[in-house]
């Protein structure tokens, strides 16, 4: 390849990843303000404990962030190993079952929209999520991995004594 070929080729790749990460900013903010609008009713809510509430805050306020992007699609394959699922449940049982699938649903849709940052990390979360699928066909790994969030970053604060910014 002469030098015209990779410079057109290297214009074509920038120019395809920002039209693809353009419309993917543009098809997830209905969900971006659907998560927004559950994670406020959420917070306003009285019946959440301080860990719920800490997570559907961390989950609003980094809807935005590359970082935790890349984060989530590094930590995600060994996120079932740290799920705590006995504590979750304990936790759901606490909350109505309205509570718990709000809180599901904010936490899917926040992790959802927080991938979606960037076309990279948005392929490579769904690759991860047909492996999972593949490996653990009944469903309930990802529950765990979703629910097990918290405990992880937990786990990995404690580990680390790095602190997520909240």
């Amino acid at each position: 390849m002469n030098e015209w070929q990779i410079l057109v080729a290297s214009a074509a790749i920038i120019i395809g990843y920002k039209f693809v990460w353009y419309r993917l900013r543009t098809v997830v903010q209905p969900i971006r303000l659907e998560v927004a609008e559950i994670g406020e009713t959420l917070l306003a809510s009285s019946d959440l404990d301080k860990r719920d509430r800490a997570l559907v805050q961390f989950l609003l306020d980094q809807t935005f962030s590359l970082k935790y992007a890349i984060a989530i699609v590094l930590l995600f394959p060994i996120a079932p190993i740290f799920a705590d699922v006995d504590t979750v449940k304990k936790r759901q049982s606490d909350l109505s079952k309205e509570r718990v699938v709000e809180m599901r649903d904010v936490v899917r849709k926040g992790m959802f929209c927080i991938v979606a940052n960037s076309p990279i990390t948005f392929l490579v979360f769904f690759v991860e999520i047909a492996l999972f699928k593949l490996i653990l066909p009944c469903g309930n790994g990802l529950v765990a991995t979703l629910n097990g969030a918290q405990t992880l970053r937990e786990r990995l604060e404690n580990l680390t004594h790095w602190r997520f910014q909240h």
